[in-house]
């Protein structure tokens, strides 16, 4: 099965958080002869995002079987095996967010409900798409998707009006994984392939997410006025916590607030 390292990066914000990861992902790529495609233009979608459902209708895939989607804010181990070990393609390969929290799996309940999809079933869990290994025969069933969720989007419009909110009308993740667990058309990944930064950070809710979110805000701003030799040191601490996490993960996904890739970038 012809393999590519793919993602979508449609605008100058995700471009800036690829060329943060892009060492990380040269070295993977690299160890696993995998070919790396970067879309800048996907598929003139209703959302660019969506693109990243759909990469086989674009001529730079056009050899390939199979995708490693990836999103632009995850940050990849130097010792990550391929999520794609044992896969027959049959499929999707993605990461079950319910498995990181076994401490609060309440948290999942209302998911669905906040964008007016009915369960899929009655234990509530989401698979997040920011890491997703699919082929070309998942890509037409992605598309059938694409199609319900603007159905949707029209329909949440109507109920809602002026007040529609715009990060769930843009928000492809809920209808993939609702789609996804509805079929049963998916197979899990071990969570170390999609570690959800806050949840590592947590760690069983050991520890607080806003002190981190905090500092790492603050060496993003001082970035921008501080010479390299000063703002190392202040960046060291958070330089360490991603050591730590990278040595007990395969991926690190900073979904939700992006400034711990801050560390990332100026800690190591």
């Amino acid at each position: 099965m012809r393999l590519a390292l793919c993602t979508v990066c449609p605008d100058a914000r995700q471009q800036q958080l690829l060329d943060i990861v892009w060492t990380g992902w040269e070295a993977f790529a690299k160890k696993h002869s995998l070919p790396i495609r970067v879309i800048e233009e996907p598929p003139p979608l209703e959302s660019p995002y969506w693109g990243k459902y759909t990469p086989f209708q674009l001529p730079d895939l056009r050899e390939f079987d199979a995708v490693l989607m990836l999103d632009n804010d995850v940050v990849i181990s130097p010792e990550a095996p391929l999520p794609s070990e044992g896969w027959d393609g049959e499929r999707v390969r993605c990461v079950d967010e319910r498995a990181q929290f076994p401490h609060n799996q309440e948290r999942f309940e209302p998911y669905y409900r906040d964008y007016d999809l009915e369960a899929p079933e009655p234990s509530a869990r989401v698979l997040n798409t920011g890491v997703l290994l699919f082929t070309r025969d998942h890509a037409k069933r992605f598309l059938e998707t694409y199609e319900q969720w603007r159905d949707w989007r029209a329909a949440y419009r109507l109920r809602h009006g002026g007040n529609a909110d715009v990060f769930r009308l843009a928000n492809d993740q809920p209808h993939v994984s609702h789609a996804l667990l509805r079929s049963r058309a998916f197979e899990e990944l071990d969570p170390q392939f999609n570690r959800l930064w806050w949840a590592w950070w947590e760690d069983g809710g050991r520890r607080q997410e806003l002190p981190l979110k905090i500092y790492a805000k603050a060496v993003q701003i001082l970035a921008r006025a501080l010479p390299r030799t000063l703002l190392r040191p202040l960046a060291a601490p958070g330089g360490a916590w991603w050591r730590a996490a990278l040595r007990k993960n395969h991926f690190i996904h900073v979904a939700g607030s992006k400034s711990p890739i801050s560390l990332y970038r100026w800690g190591r």
